[in-house]
């Protein structure tokens, strides 16, 4: 069971102009302004331990989760530990912007065995064109304080940058800064603008430049991999798997949406992150688990992200595309494309041999 969890809903220290979560919340009916009550959260736990599942996936995420405070998550995983099955286990990740994060935090996210994920846009001239406070302040000197206090603690942390036009043109020198820092674990994601709204913003990303951006990032890193050194980059990391017939272990990249829970601070739930629209409300956690089933399937959900146009059936990547995430298809040029189908044909085109030859020997 994936559940994504939204503690401070979309609240956050920050406001990063590009921000689709913030976007997403103000057009609700009802706008949520505070934090996930103990109460709440302990009556979702109570009803996924008694799900006979071998595994419970608990993601934190927000806004800025942390700003929830340390000892709501010392008193989640202290409620796991009395109350779990034996025969589940409980992994916690955290998605944070850093900028909080001290020591004592560290110790905890370390000893508490989380998987951390940094956001960071690269070094600070390109970082604080869109990661800004609410006053214009930059952040970056925040955020790595926040790095430094993991690395103190010996936290292992992967970095997610967000993909916005200036970042794409200029990856080189965003490469250099992360490899100079010593980042193994990176992940990058294509900035998202609202549905309908596509190349309207200043951060917008085209397919073209998102298609230069993955070419270019590849040939990085697939330069070092020849000098002998792996760094890890999720998206490559995930097409490898592909290539081997293995799952891909990220939603997006399976093609096809799979069944998760996403609870936002007033214990509303949704079927996913990029979904949480008045269109898309489950329930309430107090539903109970199957109530939140029935409506996911009534909404078609799931079963909605499973057809492909037929361009992407006869296309000769299929196996390692896709498709990819189904809200970039909800925004595609053609009904049910990808928005960056050109951007990944031309990446699958000048990258794929090399692809195929990291997933032999890898």
């Amino acid at each position: 069971m994936n559940v994504l969890i939204k503690p401070a809903g979309a609240a956050c220290n920050l406001a990063c102009a590009y921000c689709f979560y913030c976007q997403l919340a103000k057009q609700r009916q009802v706008k949520s302004c505070q934090f996930l009550a103990w109460s709440d959260m302990a009556a979702f736990l109570d009803a996924a331990f008694k799900r006979a599942i071998p595994q419970l996936n608990l993601t934190f995420q927000g806004g800025e989760p942390t700003l929830r405070g340390l000892d709501f998550y010392r008193q989640v995983v202290s409620y796991v530990k009395e109350k779990s099955p034996a025969s589940m286990r409980v992994n916690y990740a955290i998605q944070s912007n850093a900028s909080l994060i001290d020591r004592a935090w560290a110790r905890f996210l370390r000893d508490e065995e989380f998987l951390v994920g940094i956001s960071l846009d690269g070094p600070p001239a390109i970082h604080d064109r869109y990661r800004r406070s609410h006053t214009g302040q930059a952040s970056f000197e925040a955020v790595w304080s926040g790095i430094e206090a993991l690395r103190a603690e010996q936290v292992s942390f992967n970095i997610l940058t967000v993909v916005h036009r200036d970042l794409a043109v200029a990856i080189d020198e965003v490469y250099a800064f992360y490899r100079e820092a010593g980042f193994e674990y990176q992940q990058y994601i294509a900035c998202l603008d609202p549905i309908g709204d596509r190349g309207a913003a200043a951060w917008s990303l085209s397919p073209e430049v998102y298609g230069d951006f993955l070419i270019r990032l590849f040939d990085l890193w697939f330069d070092e991999l020849c000098a002998g050194h792996y760094r890890s980059i999720g998206f490559f990391d995930q097409l490898i798997l592909l290539l081997r017939g293995q799952l891909p272990t990220v939603c997006g990249m399976l093609g096809v949406c799979t069944a998760q829970y996403v609870i936002e601070a007033d214990a509303s739930v949704y079927p996913c992150d990029f979904y949480c629209s008045d269109a898309y409300l489950l329930g309430s956690i107090h539903d109970g688990l199957e109530r939140l089933d029935e409506r996911r399937r009534a909404l078609q959900f799931l079963e909605s992200s499973y057809a492909l146009p037929p361009k992407c059936q006869r296309c000769r990547y299929l196996q390692v595309c896709r498709g990819q995430c189904r809200r970039q298809r909800d925004d595609g040029a053609e009904l049910g494309l990808n928005y960056f189908c050109r951007a990944y044909q031309r990446f699958f085109d000048a990258c794929f041999e090399r692809l195929l030859l990291c997933a032999k020997r890898l």
